[in-house]
């Protein structure tokens, strides 16, 4: 409550430029083409890579819109003219940002780990009872335009917009889910405010969107095998896979194992070899109980590898290599684990390879599978 509470005041704090530092030429165009509209407020964002910026929010009979102005020649001229990208309730608008040097903590990240320091390239308009913010849209500037930092539908709910998901976050559970942005428009001009998924529910059958897939311990060895029995451990799902350890991988079901998720039939394990040496494999789903569930892969992104690196089935121990991935292969991301590991899959000269590289290294997306 106090994080939330620390955000809306630094907005709150940012807001109310002066309306006198308005162009000329932006009240005249305001003017000229929706007379009767109201200016309910007026904000300068000054030193992008396409200069300053001038944004306004005029509202007439229950419709809001946005004009963005920047200069050209000396004039300043109107480059956006949208209702789709800021909120549409009833309630009396503002726009704001936040100054250079601010650190802001990320409502769903308690730790502090990825706090968003402001470079003062950005805004949000936002809607308000008098007490607290109802709906909310930020953008920042990113390359050569404004694109989506984060949103709310609802007082109480958040959507934080980092790199390429979006992250779900809920006042009273914390963060709720995630989602892969995708094919998602998240240009000024391109942001539709109200189709803006609020939750990860939303997120199913939307084309431009994918479930966020990550690997977590699903199942550890408690209740979960029949005891006193052994599987042999394959590199993927499927017996013409190999097996790791000069083809004598297997596990035991008396010893230490964690279950990660399925792909059809198989289950992919992480179990002890020895010391700190583990690795990733995959065993037939019949070797789980019969009431114990093991959910999917399900990600199906597809990436280029940005530099040459090394494909490992033991990401969390001494990351032993299984293949060489070189700089611009095509590759499949399934998973993640953790921030720091994708789990892919990988052609190359009619083998396919299943396992972890650094997931900093494949920024590239080239489309979902």
């Amino acid at each position: 409550m106090k994080k939330l509470a620390l955000l809306l005041l630094a907005l709150l704090l940012c807001c109310g430029a002066a309306l006198a530092e308005m162009p000329e030429e932006a009240g005249y165009y305001a003017a000229e083409n929706y007379p009767g509209y109201e200016l309910e407020d007026y904000l300068t964002v000054e030193g992008t890579s396409m200069g300053d910026h001038g944004l306004m929010l005029i509202r007439h009979e229950g419709q809001r819109r946005l004009l963005c102005f920047r200069q050209l020649k000396g004039q300043w001229v109107c480059w956006l003219d949208n209702a789709e990208a800021v909120p549409q309730d009833e309630n009396p608008a503002r726009l704001g940002s936040h100054p250079a040097g601010l650190s802001l903590t990320r409502l769903w990240d308690p730790d502090e780990k990825n706090n968003y320091l402001s470079d003062g390239l950005n805004f949000y308009a936002y809607t308000s009872d008098g007490e607290m913010s109802i709906q909310a849209v930020g953008y920042h500037w990113q390359g050569d335009g404004f694109r989506l930092l984060g949103y709310q539908h609802d007082a109480g709910e958040y959507v934080d917009v980092m790199d390429d998901q979006l992250i779900f976050y809920d006042i009273g559970s914390g963060m709720t889910g995630r989602a892969r942005i995708g094919d998602l428009d998240t240009s000024l001009g391109g942001t539709a405010f109200d189709q803006l998924p609020s939750s990860p529910e939303d997120v199913q059958g939307r084309n431009e969107l994918i479930p966020y897939s990550t690997l977590e311990v699903m199942h550890d060895y408690d209740n979960t095998f029949e005891p006193d029995l052994r599987f042999p451990v394959y590199m993927g799902p499927g017996k013409g896979y190999g097996r790791s350890g000069n083809g004598k991988a297997v596990v035991s079901t008396n010893d230490w194992i964690e279950v990660y998720g399925s792909w059809g039939d198989w289950l992919l394990i992480h179990y002890s070899i020895d010391g700190d040496k583990c690795r990733f494999g995959w065993i037939t789903a019949d070797a789980l109980l019969e009431e114990v569930p093991a959910a999917p892969l399900r990600e199906f992104m597809w990436f280029q590898v940005d530099e040459d690196c090394t494909l490992t089935d033991d990401p969390m121990g001494r990351q032993g290599a299984l293949c060489q991935v070189p700089a611009g292969a095509e590759v499949e991301r399934l998973a993640y684990l953790g921030d720091d590991w994708c789990y892919i899959r990988y052609e190359s000269k009619g083998q396919t390879w299943w396992g972890f590289i650094p997931s900093s290294l494949i920024t590239k997306h080239l489309g979902n599978g």
